[in-house]
């Protein structure tokens, strides 16, 4: 049975988006729609009511610069957001730093 916030969200936005072939800057940052992509997701995610904690990885400080300040554009409900320092490739996305986060665990790209 799922509970209400009972679920963390880890969003994985360190990658370095090498197969978008230089389309965008960053896939994550990029908007869609007037909205950044990364907005998109977490609504997405939040508005199941599930979700309790957010944890974003970012890739540098200019990425996790520009996630704060979008974030601080679209304001999300009251949420625990924390950012995480990830690796630059999708085998580096390791939670350094990451909070504990030990138990059962679903993948929304892996059901």
């Amino acid at each position: 049975m799922l509970n209400r916030g009972d679920d963390i969200l880890i969003l994985l936005a360190a990658g370095s988006a090498r197969r978008m072939q230089s389309v965008v800057d960053d896939k994550i940052t990029a908007t869609l729609a007037g909205t950044p992509v990364f907005v998109h997701s977490l609504r997405a995610f939040l508005n199941t009511g599930l979700i309790g904690r957010v944890i974003i990885t970012y890739r540098d400080s200019d990425q996790f610069a520009r996630l704060r300040l979008q974030l601080a554009e679209h304001p999300m409900p009251d949420h625990l957001i924390q950012f995480v320092s990830g690796g630059e490739s999708r085998h580096g996305l390791g939670l350094r730093g990451a909070p504990d986060l030990r138990g059962p665990h679903r993948s929304g790209a892996h059901p």
